[in-house]
C-alpha cells in the first residue's frame, strides 16, 4: 500500500514537471494556443503561496486527512446539518488538498503555506443551492480573499450566484471554476464573464478529451492521474 502510494506521488510529480516543460516548449517556439496554458514558476512553487489568503467553495473537509494535518484552514458552514455519509466529504477534502496539502501521504498542494478559507455549501445530497453558494462567496469577499476556487458547476445559470460573483469581481477578487466534463457547453459559473474557466490537461499540456470546452476555456491545469482520496 505504501509503495503504491509512493508511485502515485512520483507519477503526479512527473506529470507536473512534464506539463511545465510542455508549456515552456510552446512559449519558446512562439506557438499560440486557445486556451492559454498556465503554470507556476519555480519561485512561486518554492514559496508555497507565502502568506496569501485563498478561498474555496465546496463541501465538507475532513481535517483528519493526513495531507491536511498542519494546513492553515478556516471553515464556515452554510448548510446547517452534518453529512450523513463520509463520501460527501471526499470532494471537498480533495480540493482542499490540491490547494494546501502538506505532502504527508499523497500530495503537496499548489500553495501549501497559504491560509485557506473554505465555505461549505454542498449538503448531504451532494447538492449546493444557489443561495448557499452566493452566501459563501460573499463571506470570502468580506474576509479579504482575493483568489476563489469554485470546483462545482451547473447546466443552469443562477442570478443570485452571478450577482455575488460580480460583487466580488468589483472588489478585486479573481474567480476560477471548473469547466466540467462530458458533452455540452462549459458549466456555470465557469462560463460567467467574470470567472476563469479551467480545463484539465494531460502530461503534454493537451486538453483531456472528456473536458467541456465550448464556447471557450481560459486556462488549462494538470488534471490527469492526480492522486487523492
Amino acid at each position: 500500500m505504501v509503495r503504491a502510494a509512493s508511485r502515485k506521488i512520483m507519477d503526479a510529480a512527473r506529470l507536473c514537471r512534464a506539463f511545465a516543460r510542455a508549456v515552456d516548449r510552446q512559449r519558446s517556439t512562439g506557438a499560440r494556443h486557445t486556451p492559454n496554458v498556465a503554470t507556476f514558476d519555480h519561485a512561486w512553487f518554492s514559496s508555497g503561496g507565502g502568506a496569501s489568503l485563498i478561498g474555496l467553495v465546496d463541501g465538507s473537509i475532513d481535517r483528519r486527512s493526513p495531507d491536511l494535518v498542519g494546513a492553515d484552514i478556516v471553515t464556515r458552514d452554510f448548510v446547517g446539518c452534518e453529512d450523513v455519509c463520509a463520501d460527501t466529504a471526499i470532494h471537498g477534502t480533495n480540493m482542499a488538498t490540491l490547494l494546501v496539502g502538506q505532502g504527508h501521504q499523497y500530495l503537496q498542494g499548489v500553495v501549501p503555506r497559504s491560509r485557506l478559507l473554505a465555505a461549505r455549501v454542498v449538503g448531504p445530497t451532494d447538492m449546493a443551492t444557489p443561495a448557499r453558494i452566493a452566501a459563501g462567496i460573499d463571506w470570502l469577499v468580506v474576509e479579504g480573499v482575493r483568489l476563489v476556487a469554485l470546483p462545482l458547476g451547473s447546466e443552469i445559470d443562477s442570478t443570485i450566484v452571478a450577482s455575488a460573483i460580480v460583487r466580488g469581481h468589483k472588489a478585486g477578487v479573481r474567480f476560477f471554476a471548473a469547466s466540467g466534463n462530458g458533452s455540452g457547453t462549459v458549466l456555470f459559473p465557469a462560463r460567467h464573464p467574470c470567472v476563469m474557466a479551467v480545463g484539465p490537461a494531460d502530461d503534454r499540456g493537451r486538453l483531456l478529451p472528456q473536458a467541456r470546452r465550448d464556447p471557450h476555456l481560459d486556462l488549462l491545469a494538470p488534471g490527469w492521474q492526480i492522486p487523492g482520496l
